[in-house]
């Protein structure tokens, strides 16, 4: 019963499978007593779809609901339990409390260690514990720890298994990240060929993978061969998983970003009205996804010329961010600080060093030091201060 709502999560079809779990529980609540089992983990399965819709606020409430009801009756260490609470968490790392995501996932990963030292649940949650250490901007540490943990894996269930490769492809990721995109494209071409060998071609694993490796490759000066390769991959993931997957989503991002990159700014920017459009009509203009690609066209007007309509638009989208997700949340400090840029190239106005040190207080405020949206801002900060020749430059280190 479980299987066949989760394959239409997977598959994109989020608003079915909410619809689907919704009636499941409600035909599970005449059968089965409230706490039952089977009724807690089909509300964390809605709850996770929930999550999936951009409702962020919803998914949090219903997760904290039913975790509380999974303690007092499955009890703390219960793996459905610590499944619920690591997707808790994860709402908290999307809000930038990194902190607390990452002193959760420690805890977890410490029970099962306790229960099961070498399990792959064990693995896994490691894995997340790593990814996050990625995020708050240790990249080096989170792909050394990620290294470390898919040789284990390789060790416990073979090295072609998908947990394992997915592990391989998320050190990789962050080695890219810590400023080696050589040594994640040599490691990313490893893992695709091991994967199209042990899955398939046309695996989702596979072409998340292959996707990642010409995202690198294009870091790595090859925006030429990027578009080309993205292109075949999303052909494919488009062909095998359809075109409003979350995975052919991500695909139609990076194509239209390296598009831009590569100065096909037209091209680029049909691409992500498309998606703009499809978005729309299938989440919402509100709905993550449909920011990231209004933020990626707002990039590409930016890059081919146009800063003023690029400030335009992110101005635009920033106000929407603040209703929707907060003045605090992540992505607002982000359209934020890019809207700042833009508008700082429309002749440099005079408040530009003002915008950017009460952007920079607040992510450091919110972050920390060493958050990547703070280490943004700081730069941005940096190079307009050096443009104009600004005194200010004591208030970066105060404490």
């Amino acid at each position: 019963m479980l299987r066949a709502g989760i394959s239409l999560a997977d598959s994109g079809q989020t608003g079915a499978a909410i619809t689907y779990f919704e009636q499941l529980a409600a035909e599970a609540a005449t059968r089965l007593e409230p706490h039952h089992l089977l009724v807690l983990t089909i509300r964390f399965e809605l709850a996770r779809c929930l999550d999936a819709t951009g409702d962020d606020r919803a998914a949090a409430r219903s997760l904290e609901d039913v975790l509380g009801d999974m303690r007092r009756t499955l009890g703390p260490n219960h793996h459905v339990t610590l499944s619920a609470r690591a997707a808790l968490a994860e709402q908290h790392g999307k809000v930038g409390d990194i902190t607390t995501v990452t002193t959760v996932y420690r805890d977890i990963a410490r029970r099962l260690a306790n229960a099961q030292p070498h399990g792959i649940d064990t693995l896994v949650r490691l894995a997340g514990l790593a990814h996050w250490q990625g995020e708050a901007g240790r990249p080096r540490a989170a792909a050394q720890a990620l290294r470390q943990l898919a040789d284990v894996s390789r060790k416990l269930i073979g090295p072609d298994a998908p947990q394992t490769l997915a592990i391989a492809a998320r050190a990789a990721h962050w080695q890219g990240t810590a400023g080696d995109p050589l040594t994640a494209v040599h490691l990313l071409r490893g893992l695709f060929s091991a994967s199209r060998q042990a899955l398939s071609p046309y695996h989702p694993q596979t072409l998340t993978i292959r996707r990642e490796h010409a995202h690198w490759m294009g870091k790595s000066g090859d925006a030429d061969w990027a578009v080309d390769e993205l292109r075949t991959v999303l052909h494919e993931t488009e062909r095998v998983l359809g075109r409003d997957h979350p995975q052919t989503i991500d695909t139609r991002l990076e194509y239209a970003h390296w598009l831009v990159a590569f100065g096909e700014w037209a091209h680029g920017t049909q691409v992500l009205n498309d998606l703009i459009t499809d978005l729309t009509a299938a989440v919402g203009v509100r709905h993550p996804r449909t920011f990231q690609a209004r933020q990626r066209a707002a990039h590409a007007a930016g890059m081919s010329g146009r800063p003023n309509q690029a400030a335009a638009l992110l101005r635009e989208l920033h106000q929407e961010c603040v209703t929707v997700l907060g003045e605090d949340h992540p992505r607002t400090l982000a359209l934020q600080q890019e809207y700042l840029w833009w508008h700082s190239h429309q002749g440099i106005p005079e408040d530009a060093i003002t915008a950017h040190l009460a952007l920079y207080a607040d992510a450091r405020r919110i972050f920390g030091v060493d958050h990547p949206i703070t280490l943004d801002a700081r730069t941005a900060l940096t190079h307009w201060q050096a443009h104009l020749a600004d005194s200010r430059t004591i208030t970066l280190d105060r404490p």
